[in-house]
């Protein structure tokens, strides 16, 4: 079996009075969901909202808002949902940005309706949906970009003064991306820096507040856990495709950060999977 994690259009179908709560299965990843028939309301910390036909909501981290259709019809919905972690093309900045909001418990909650240019921009965007080819993965992507830049500023890493080879620091992780992160060495990085590799470890440590293995490992573990759900591979080709070369080391390094062997999570998250997420939505284009 292999199944599509994000980036793929789907609907689901909310019974009346029936209730759903979407943030379950976004984790650190962000939801954005178009009404697309019926009507409904939104529940969150004691307040509650109605939801028309074009409505939109975007949910992020854990979000604990649930939705909940009317007693009169049932509530259809089409979503899909952003993984920044697996996308390969945040910055190392970025995904700094990211992982401090879901930390920090944050939640991204934006409601916007039919009428408004982010609810007509919504509607065209799944009404011309070519299923889960590129073009298609990339309008949804671009319609989540547009909203991630309005995150507040004060979640966003903002660097403090410094000489001018901390200045070099600053404007290289700004533009290298997480995946370059985690395949180049320290050696690497000091030379390219111009600067020994035990400072370049302390001016890691003191930007980013955790050493640059920890990072490192950090991001190898979120694509091993990626691709033990979408992808058929075997774990030892998972392993070596995520700069693992010991199997051993591997099994004790996830094992150590998740509590449970790669095999068993394997099986846990493709359980769950299918009863957490609705079907990819069929389209006449494709």
């Amino acid at each position: 079996m292999s199944v599509k994690l994000h980036l793929i259009l789907r609907e689901r179908v909310i019974q009346p009075s029936g209730e759903w709560l979407p943030g379950s299965q976004c984790g650190q990843g962000w939801i954005i969901i178009h009404v697309a028939d019926g009507m409904g309301y939104w529940l969150k910390g004691g307040t509650t909202g109605e939801l028309n036909v074009g409505d939109g909501l975007v949910l992020g981290f854990d979000d604990k808002t649930q939705l909940r259709a009317s007693l009169l019809c049932p509530m259809k919905l089409q979503f899909f949902t952003v993984q920044p972690q697996y996308l390969g093309l945040l910055t190392v900045v970025e995904g700094c940005c990211f992982k401090t909001l879901s930390e920090n418990s944050s939640s991204s909650f934006l409601l916007f309706r039919a009428d408004e240019l982010r609810g007509q921009k919504l509607a065209r965007l799944v009404e011309k949906s070519l299923g889960s080819g590129l073009p298609s993965r990339c309008a949804l992507l671009q319609f989540w970009a547009d909203i991630a830049t309005d995150i507040p500023a004060s979640s966003k890493k903002s660097f403090g003064k410094g000489n001018k080879l901390r200045k070099r620091f600053q404007q290289l992780f700004s533009e290298m991306s997480e995946f370059e992160l985690t395949v180049c060495s320290p050696p690497e990085f000091a030379q390219q820096l111009n600067c020994s590799i035990r400072y370049f470890r302390r001016l890691f440590r003191e930007e980013f507040g955790v050493p640059l293995q920890v990072r490192q490992t950090e991001l190898r573990l979120s694509y091993v856990q990626q691709l033990l759900v979408e992808s058929d591979a075997t774990i030892i080709n998972i392993a070596k495709q995520c700069g693992y070369r010991h199997m051993s080391y591997f099994n004790s390094m996830f094992k150590k950060h998740f509590g449970i062997t790669p095999g068993e999570w394997r099986r846990q998250k493709r359980k769950n999977f299918l009863e957490l997420h609705g079907r990819p939505r069929s389209s006449a284009h494709s």
